[in-house]
């Protein structure tokens, strides 16, 4: 994980989830049994650590999710919102 946060410079801010980890992380069944640390680790290293919100990374400009409501989207591009640029799985 320290080396992850070193290089963070070296890769993109985001990177879009590919369709069959957003499938994966979707459609798998929620354990119904304690699951080892390590394999838990290895799972987030796979499937959630390479594709960051971007949150970060030092090139990272989040605005914040626009909800429609006027005032609160004026808040939000005037920094007085602040929220990282959350991604939904889909």
């Amino acid at each position: 994980m320290l080396e992850y946060l070193r290089t963070v410079r070296e890769r993109p801010v985001w990177r879009p989830v590919p369709a069959d980890v957003r499938k994966r992380l979707s459609s798998a069944p929620a354990p119904r049994k304690p699951t080892p640390a390590a394999d838990v680790y290895e799972e987030f290293k796979r499937d959630v650590l390479p594709y960051p919100t971007g949150n970060i990374h030092p090139r990272f400009l989040g605005l914040g999710d626009r909800d429609g409501h006027a005032l609160r989207d004026v808040g939000g591009y005037a920094g007085l919102r602040h929220e990282s640029a959350g991604r939904r799985i889909r």
